[in-house]
C-alpha cells in the first residue's frame, strides 16, 4: 500500500483542472454539455500543465522540470 501518498499528490495537483470543465458546463443545455466539457478541457489542461512545469522549473531548476515531465508519461 505505497500508492497512498502518490494518489494524494496526484489528486492535489490535478483536481482543479478536472473540476473546471464540469463547473463551466453547469447550467448549460443538456445537448451541449459534453462538447462544452471537451472544449474547456482542451484549454484548461494544457494551461495547467504549463503552470506545473513552470513551477517545477522555478522551484527545482532544470532537473526538477525534467523529473516532472517524466511523470506525465503514461
Amino acid at each position: 500500500m505505497t500508492d497512498g501518498p502518490l494518489a494524494a499528490a496526484g489528486f492535489a495537483l490535478y483536481a482543479l483542472p478536472y473540476f473546471i470543465p464540469r463547473f463551466v458546463a453547469r447550467h448549460r443545455d443538456p445537448d451541449t454539455v459534453s462538447t462544452i466539457k471537451l472544449g474547456a478541457a482542451l484549454v484548461v489542461y494544457p494551461v495547467w500543465m504549463d503552470g506545473l512545469v513552470t513551477a517545477a522549473l522555478a522551484l527545482a531548476g532544470t532537473p526538477g522540470c525534467h523529473q516532472h515531465m517524466l511523470t506525465l508519461l503514461p
